[in-house]
């Protein structure tokens, strides 16, 4: 009996021990859901996973102050700088037979924050393309739409046929330099922006190129990034741009000095641009705005002050004129 009653001792033992270690594991794994839910309530609201160091928002995440959703504000900031919105665009093109839908995102400055007392700051949009390998997402991950806003610069970054969220159309792929150009135009009507400057990364350049040599009037300054098609409209580019040299268009071109087939290819470009300012970036590749987006974006405010500076002298002329003719003045000189 005793040996019985010895032999259940350790069966008791054992028994206690397996309630105490599922006790332990239910009190661990209680625990773990805790700071597991806790860590899921109190994270911020905004995904990083796309986004630069610069940008605290991202344009899939929807809002919770009430902004439709496509629309994103700077975060943290009681009168936000701008905002983002994103949206389609349909652009009927009579020449190519088809219209396209376009994906647009719209960096729009918050007009409460922006200087004041000087009516043409600021005045001067940007349009914005992309290479090959990318989109219109690509600026807003690399902070741009967020700089130019926050300098009170509107902006427009385009997906181009078949890029980003565009869809692809055939037409497209066999249009002539002539639709392509109509093509460009096209979308800053539909935009409503006039004389924007633009920016023409790489592959762009196969649409923006035939639009410079038809339309040039419609532009307040350019931004090329090692764009294609220089040796392609390089005679007509220096002879249309430097027959209106007078009036030069304000250009900014940049590359990367680790793209070394663009260093001719640049040289000559810049030739061919009135008054261009040329900039090679160090150790950059081929999208240079990538390497250096800080250096990138201090050049392309830069140049859209540019572009202002000129309007400014532009419409101060104009006004010294009509006050002159209002004085009964030669426009010329005046009567002696």
């Amino acid at each position: 009996m005793k040996s019985t009653m010895g032999s259940s001792h350790p069966q008791r033992s054992g028994h206690a021990g397996v309630n105490y270690t599922v006790i332990s594991s239910l009190i661990m794994f209680s625990t773990f859901v805790l700071v597991f839910i806790t860590a899921r309530t109190t994270r911020p609201t905004f995904s990083p996973k796309d986004l630069s160091h610069e940008n605290t928002w991202d344009l899939k995440v929807p809002q919770a102050d009430g902004t439709e959703e496509g629309t994103v504000a700077e975060e943290d900031s009681d009168s936000p700088l701008g905002e983002v919105t994103s949206r389609f665009l349909e652009v009927k093109c009579g020449n190519l037979n088809t219209t396209l839908s376009l994906h647009i995102l719209e960096g729009v400055p918050n007009k409460a924050k922006r200087e004041e007392g000087d009516r043409f700051l600021r005045k001067i949009p940007v349009v914005l393309l992309h290479g090959a390998a990318y989109s219109s997402h690509t600026w807003q991950n690399m902070g741009t739409l967020k700089v130019l806003f926050g300098a009170g610069i509107h902006s427009y970054a385009v997906d181009l046929p078949g890029y980003g969220e565009s869809p692809v159309v055939k037409a497209i792929d066999s249009a002539s330099p002539t639709d392509r150009a109509e093509f460009m135009l096209k979308i800053f009507k539909r935009l409503k922006v006039k004389k924007p400057v633009v920016v023409v990364p790489s592959m762009a350049g196969f649409f923006f190129f035939p639009f410079l040599l038809h339309h040039a009037e419609h532009l307040s300054g350019v931004f090329f990034v090692a764009p294609v098609g220089v040796k392609r409209n390089l005679s007509q580019l220096q002879a249309v741009l430097w027959s209106r040299a007078s009036g030069q268009l304000p250009a900014t071109i940049v590359y990367g000095s680790k793209d070394p087939k663009k260093d001719t290819d640049m040289s000559k470009l810049a030739a061919a641009v009135p008054g261009a300012e040329k900039v090679v970036f160090d150790q950059a590749k081929h999208p240079a705005y990538l390497d250096d987006p800080n250096r990138f974006h201090t050049l392309l405010v830069s140049l859209v002050e540019r572009a202002e500076n000129k309007l400014r002298t532009k419409q101060a002329v104009q006004e010294a004129r009509a006050e002159r003719k209002h004085n009964g003045l030669s426009v010329l000189g005046g009567n002696g």
